[in-house]
């Protein structure tokens, strides 16, 4: 099937809901508001707890039954998997996955989702595109990658204008400028600047407002705190983590920098396994000689067994911080601590 991006799904909304769709690609903020825009598609307004069936394929590999189950007092029902790590995991823990997907045309009063992280699987090229062809003939892929700097300006814009809150396109490219580019983060910065603008008793923002309230640039933190964990720097990596705490950075977001970092040291380790020259790399990921080479350096140091062992950790915490209930902090904590210690 033919892949969308962000634009493209959100005009398939409107024609209708059907069949079964792979979310994947890098920006998991917008793979989490499309899937709700779906959930509206279909539902209307309000989510139907009886005919939304939310699956952990590390627990439940039965999604053959959910797909062909029928709806409860409804038209059409919504499958939703997560967990299934089509990169690493073994072949027979795959199987009923595989078995499942030609039931989705046979069952057309469910639209099954399988969303997945760009660990479980790279849709960027290498050793994942076999895996991506292969459901592509029964999912629709729909693509989530990086905004660029025009469209993210402009969907920051939109955020300010939902929260009827002022801002023109100078301040909205201060705001970025501060924040970086990560949507998680922007997203929290534009709520708390629209919260303060509003008790201040205006619908307006100001330079100073930004200046006042927006944290300056979190990625320079995450970076240094990216760089602390992979190196195994428990105390550094502890004591920036703090930092990112007591500014109140969203969790999601400090997990997304750990992850991120874990995963373009896969990227880069596995096409050099494939006999890729560091120029190929480059081509290839679009990136500069140099974070490549520090990537490799970096998987090559930790080895195999343990990069996978990173990624995997980071994959069972991202699923904790988004469907179990706690303290998020403690879970990304735990998961700093764990890595540190590989």
């Amino acid at each position: 099937m033919t892949a969308l991006d962000y634009a493209g799904f959100r005009a398939e909304l409107k024609k209708g809901v059907s069949g079964g769709y792979l979310f994947c690609g890098d920006e998991g903020y917008l793979l989490r508001h499309s899937l709700g825009a779906l959930v509206r598609a279909v539902f209307g307004t309000a989510d139907d707890p009886f005919n939304h069936v939310r699956i952990d394929y590390a627990d439940d590999q039965n999604v053959a039954d959910a797909v062909a189950a029928m709806p409860a007092f409804a038209d059409k029902r919504i499958v939703e998997v997560w967990g299934c790590d089509f990169t690493h995991a073994r072949a027979d823990f795959l199987e009923p996955m595989y078995e499942a997907l030609p039931l989705v045309a046979e069952n057309p009063q469910t639209v099954l989702v399988v969303c997945v992280t760009p660990y479980e699987l790279d849709v960027s090229g290498g050793r994942g595109t076999r895996i991506y062809n292969e459901l592509s003939k029964y999912l629709c892929p729909v693509v989530f990658a990086k905004e660029t700097p025009a469209s993210l300006a402009k969907w920051a814009g939109a955020h300010f204008a939902h929260e009827n809150v002022a801002a023109d396109r100078a301040l909205i490219q201060l705001v970025i400028d501060r924040v970086g580019r990560d949507m998680y983060a922007l997203a929290g910065e534009i709520d708390k600047l629209c919260a303060y603008v509003r008790a201040q008793g205006r619908d307006a923002v100001t330079e100073a407002d930004v200046l006042a309230v927006v944290t300056l640039n979190p990625e320079i933190g995450a970076f240094d705190f990216s760089n602390a964990v992979t190196a195994g720097d428990l105390e550094k990596a502890m004591f920036i983590f703090s930092q990112m705490r007591s500014r109140k950075q969203d969790p999601t977001f400090i997990l997304s920098t750990v992850t991120s970092c874990y995963v373009k040291m896969e990227r880069v380790s596995a096409l050099a396994d494939d006999g890729y020259t560091v120029e190929e790399i480059m081509k290839k990921l679009k990136m500069k000689q140099y974070p490549v080479k520090i990537n490799l350096a970096a998987a090559r140091r930790l080895g195999k067994d343990k990069l996978e062992k990173a990624l995997r950790l980071c994959g069972e915490t991202d699923y904790k911080v988004k469907y179990t209930g706690g303290d998020n902090y403690v879970k990304v904590s735990r998961l700093v601590a764990a890595l540190c210690a590989l």
